[in-house]
Order: C-alpha cells, then sequence, then structure tokens
C-alpha cells in the first residue's frame, strides 16, 4: 500500500458544525480553531481530506473530520476487498489517526518534510 501526504494547508470552510439527525439538520456555531485539508497521494487515489480543530469545554484543542464520515469513506477506499472485517478496522483507524496526528502536528507548528509516508509498522 502505497500512501503519501503531499501538503497539508489551512483552508477556509464555514464555521458552524452540522448535525444531521433522521432528516433534521442543525446548524450552530462552534469554537473552531482551524480547518485543514490534507492533500494525498495514493493508490487508488482518494479525494482531499478535510478535518477540523476545536475548542473543547475544557479548553484543550480536538482534531475530527470536517465533514462527517468524509475521511472515513475516503479511506475505505484505500482498504483491500480482501481483507476480514477486523483487519479493515484495525488498518482504517491506523490510517485516520496517520492522517488527524500529521494534520495536528502541522497546526501545532511542527516543520513538515512533504512527501510524509504512511508506515503500516506505526
Amino acid at each position: 500500500m502505497s500512501i503519501e501526504i503531499t501538503s497539508i494547508e489551512e483552508v477556509g470552510l464555514p464555521n458552524y458544525m452540522e448535525t444531521i439527525i433522521g432528516t433534521e439538520t442543525y446548524e450552530r456555531d462552534s469554537p473552531l480553531l482551524a480547518k485543514l485539508k490534507i492533500l494525498v497521494k495514493s493508490e487508488p487515489q482518494i479525494d482531499d481530506l478535510i478535518f477540523e480543530i476545536r475548542e473543547q469545554g475544557d479548553g484543550s484543542p480536538s482534531i475530527d473530520e470536517y465533514y462527517e464520515d468524509q475521511v472515513f469513506d475516503e479511506v475505505q477506499k484505500l482498504l483491500s476487498q480482501n481483507l476480514n472485517k477486523k483487519q479493515k478496522g484495525r488498518l482504517s483507524n491506523e490510517l485516520i489517526g496517520f492522517f488527524q496526528m500529521e494534520a495536528f502536528k502541522f497546526w501545532l507548528g511542527e516543520k513538515s518534510i512533504f512527501p510524509i509516508k504512511y508506515n503500516e509498522n506505526i
């Protein structure tokens, strides 16, 4: 599996959180600290990944997907159909964690040297 982060950048997206419950959509202001786009080079190729960093109630930052399940859905495209459900779950969590960690480090101001290669043995 070949996966590389080719760049990470802050992007301007609306400053609200959407929660869809059934057919209801609610919009509310939320303490948004940053929105980050990760460009990935992979086989198969996937769309850009969008993360948000928000301030939690205790003031600490938290990172998550900006669009509900967007990162999860893109990561699923990278997983081999030959994997069983447990293997897919483990690898999916590892990949999402890798992307989150690199986005968070970028937001903290750590120097990144691109491309950043995914190592399955993280």
